[in-house]
């Protein structure tokens, strides 16, 4: 048996189409082989002017640009918050499928955004984690 569903992203940022299969397949009398495909959407990046990268220092409080990087470093009020953070900042970068590079030490997490899809530029998906990140952190 053979269950499709298909769809279209409605967000502009996300373009393409995508298709879920789950095959079912009885095997024996009691097994059954179930198979499931699907695809990710692509998400849109688009590079940051110059004048644009100068100005993220006044919307995002606390980040730095190192390296051609957006940069984060701050420190928890113990370890088990750290790693809710930590937690947090991945659970908001799956849902935007743009992931940061964090570093924990302790209770101190650095954390490092960029576009790789665009040469290692900054883009609006780097500020929008940012500003993710900002929330998570209580900045």
């Amino acid at each position: 048996m053979l269950l499709g569903i298909a769809g279209e992203s409605s967000n502009p940022k996300k373009s393409g189409s995508c298709r879920v299969e789950a095959r079912i397949t009885k095997v024996g009398a009691e097994n059954v082989k179930c198979e499931a495909s699907y695809c990710d959407y692509m998400i849109k990046a688009v590079a940051l002017s110059e004048g644009e990268i100068a100005g993220l220092g006044e919307s995002l409080p606390g980040w730095q640009i190192v390296d051609g990087q957006l940069v984060l470093e701050v420190s928890a009020p113990d370890y088990l918050t750290a790693i809710e953070w930590v937690s947090a900042i991945g659970q908001a970068a799956e849902g935007m499928n743009h992931h940061p590079d964090i570093d924990i030490r302790w209770k101190n997490l650095k954390i490092s955004v960029v576009t790789h899809d665009l040469g290692n530029k900054l883009s609006d998906l780097d500020v929008e984690l940012a500003q993710k990140v900002n929330k998570i952190v209580g900045r």
